[in-house]
């Protein structure tokens, strides 16, 4: 399997040699900011009971 490396800008550097190799999560220090940048939430109430109508009696 071939690995492609896309060539960096002369003088650019990578996120690990900004960071230190560290995940920065200032953004999610408070609880409003996590609920606000999180992508899904599935709870009870989005379900919904399926309902078949058959034609007939019974």
């Amino acid at each position: 399997m071939n690995k492609f490396t896309p060539a960096k800008p002369a003088g650019a550097r990578g996120v690990d040699e900004i960071t230190g190799s560290r995940r920065l999560r200032r953004m999610r220090k408070a609880d409003w900011s996590r609920r606000l940048v999180q992508e899904n939430r599935l709870t009870v109430d989005d379900l919904i009971w399926p309902i078949f109508v058959v034609e007939g009696k019974g």
